[in-house]
């Protein structure tokens, strides 16, 4: 059995990209470098929404934008663990932890400021229409 750690998510404004940023924490340690950003929480929320599977970003560069040096892991899980292999390096969590902690920032909305809230509200609203053009709504 691999040495499991433990992984939390952490959300905080971001004024350099002008959003918020979710970081993973291992063991209390925030795991990305100084220069990397976190990822923007419904950028994040997607890459976790599919659960395990071959590779999600879970950090963008230190000038924000997705694309340009992403910190990026392959998901495994076997054995009652799940491997981030990435970023130099194979972490091992407990399974029912990391799955736990997964559906917490899924559904965790207490970091966001008014705004953010309407943006959620309204891309939920919003997903999926198709106006008469063959236009969609992306974001808002």
């Amino acid at each position: 059995m691999s040495k499991l750690v433990r992984l939390d998510f952490q959300v905080r404004p971001s004024p350099h990209s002008n959003d918020h940023e979710a970081r993973p924490f291992i063991d209390g340690r925030d795991w990305l470098s100084e220069d990397d950003l976190g990822l923007d929480p419904p950028e994040l929320r997607q890459q976790l929404a599919a659960g395990v599977g071959p590779h999600r970003i879970v950090g963008r560069c230190g000038c924000g934008c997705v694309g340009c040096g992403d910190t990026v892991v392959e998901v495994v899980e076997r054995n009652g663990e799940v491997h981030w292999i990435g970023h130099g390096q194979t972490l091992c969590f407990d399974a029912s932890q990391y799955h736990a902690e997964r559906a917490r920032f899924l559904t965790d909305n207490s970091w966001e400021d008014l705004g953010r809230r309407v943006e959620r509200l309204v891309n939920a609203e919003m997903e999926g229409h198709v106006l008469p053009g063959g236009e969609s709504f992306t974001w808002a």
